[in-house]
C-alpha cells in the first residue's frame, strides 16, 4: 500500500516548519549581534524588563513569548509522544534500528521526540508524527489509528 496524500502534506509541512526553525536557530546561534543572540531570543530573563523604561511593553511581550515558546515546545513533545504511545505498547519500534532494552522503549521514544522538537522545531516534530501515524493507519497498523 502506498503512502497517502495526507502523509505527503504532513511531511511537506514538517519540512517547511523545520526549515524556518533551523534558519532562526542558526541565525541566533551564529550571530555577532547581541540583540539576536540565542540567549536573548530564546531564554527568558525577567531582569531584562525595566518597569521604568519606555520599552517595558515590548520587553514584557518578548518575555511572555519566550515563556510561551517553552510551553509550546513541551506541549508538542507530550502530544507527539501520546500519538506514539499506543504504537509502543504493540511492538518494539526501535528493534531494527538500535539495541534498546524493552523497558527503555518509552524513554527512548520520548528522548527522540524531544531531540526532534529541539533541533527541527515543534511544528516539524508534530507534523512528522502525524505523517507516521497516518502512514501506519493506512498500512493497517491498528495501534496508530485514531482512537
Amino acid at each position: 500500500m502506498q503512502t497517502s496524500r495526507l502523509s505527503y502534506n504532513y511531511i511537506f509541512a514538517g519540512i517547511c516548519s523545520a526549515t524556518a526553525h533551523v534558519y532562526a536557530l542558526a541565525v541566533s546561534l551564529f550571530t555577532r549581534n547581541p540583540a539576536t543572540a540565542f540567549s536573548r531570543v530564546y531564554i527568558p530573563s525577567p531582569a531584562n524588563v525595566d518597569p521604568s523604561a519606555p520599552s517595558k511593553i515590548t520587553e514584557g511581550a518578548h518575555l511572555f513569548l519566550q515563556y510561551d515558546w517553552i510551553i509550546i515546545n513541551l506541549t508538542c513533545i507530550l502530544y507527539a509522544y501520546l500519538l506514539f504511545e499506543p504504537h509502543l505498547k504493540t511492538r518494539a519500534p526501535f528493534k531494527s534500528y538500535v539495541n534498546v532494552r524493552p523497558d527503555l522503549e518509552k524513554q527512548m521514544a520520548l528522548l527522540l521526540i524531544a531531540l526532534t522538537t529541539v533541533t527541527l522545531g515543534p511544528g516539524a516534530a508534530v507534523s512528522f508524527a502525524f505523517a507516521a501515524r497516518e502512514d501506519g493507519s493506512r498500512k493497517g497498523n491498528l495501534a496508530l489509528r485514531r482512537r
